[in-house]
């Protein structure tokens, strides 16, 4: 029976967890993979090394073997996720507004829960790269994911440059 495609190994440091995954899913879908098992088996056996430990670390004390297909997606997918969103920092010449977008669309699949306003609100404090705007961060007692926009917001407003354009200029 032919195959269609080639999965690609993970590369950690420069692919997303996500996509890979899509692309994961249409590799299954153009070649008639339809059990879980199997699903299982070709993700384990493609993905490299570093990804085999960290699922195996993940799973433990119940070996891969035994583990169900969706599971381990979902644990992965997280983990990868928190990762990453963990060493996210804004970029020089990126605006704070871009950064919050950035840290909100990773967000979105670490499974924060009711922590997630309070997890983006560190990562701000740790990875803007502007120290005034981390020091002020830093000077509030219970500092929230609403505080830290408002913040923000309000160090924007203080700017001599119209609004709109505050916004999205680089720090």
């Amino acid at each position: 029976m032919p195959s269609y495609g080639r999965v690609e190994q993970f590369k950690v440091e420069n692919d997303d967890w996500i996509s890979y995954m899509e692309q994961l899913e249409f590799y299954f879908e153009a070649n008639d993979v339809t059990t879980d098992e199997r699903k299982r088996a070709i993700l384990l056996s493609v993905c490299g090394s570093e990804v085999y430990r960290i699922a195996r670390n993940l799973m433990q004390p119940v070996k891969l073997s035994d583990t169900d297909y969706k599971d381990l997606v979902k644990a992965k997918s997280a983990t990868m996720q928190r990762a990453k969103f963990n060493m996210a920092m804004r970029k020089s010449g990126h605006s704070v507004s871009d950064f919050i977008c950035e840290l909100n669309s990773i967000a979105e699949h670490c499974d924060f829960g009711v922590q997630l306003g309070r997890m983006i609100a560190d990562r701000l404090l740790v990875g803007l790269n502007h120290q005034r705007i981390q020091t002020r961060l830093m000077d509030e007692k219970e500092l929230t994911y609403t505080k830290a926009l408002k913040l923000l917001t309000s160090m924007w407003e203080k700017s001599s440059k119209p609004y709109h354009r505050r916004m999205q200029r680089p720090l």
